[in-house]
């Protein structure tokens, strides 16, 4: 049961990544966006500008780092870190791939 629970739990934790990482990148088309940044990158056609807005990257990032600190003053860093530094890079992977925050405009 323990166990069961655990999976579930950091399946649950998974879908978190990958929702603030989708969020953080539709924060920006609403003004909302807690830091304003914006990497520009080149596009082949003069017309056209792709950015990448890394909001939603940094707030990944802190809630990965709130989530190991919190698994760290729990003791269980050593068993449950390994799984949410997995959960956390398998939605890095899934968010650059299905190209979240990347914006083009024309």
């Amino acid at each position: 049961m323990k166990t069961a629970l655990a999976i579930i739990g950091q399946l649950a934790l998974f879908i978190v990544f990958v929702l603030v990482f989708l969020g953080g990148g539709v924060l920006g088309t609403f003004h909302l966006d807690p830091f304003g940044l914006q990497w520009f990158l080149s596009h082949p056609t003069p017309v056209t500008i792709r950015y990448f807005v890394p909001t939603g990257l940094i707030l990944m990032i802190l809630l990965f780092a709130i989530v190991l600190g919190i698994e760290a003053a729990a003791k269980r860093i050593r068993t449950a870190g390994l799984w949410t530094s997995a959960a956390f890079v398998l939605a890095l992977v899934i968010g650059l791939v299905a190209r979240f925050g990347w914006v083009q405009t024309s």
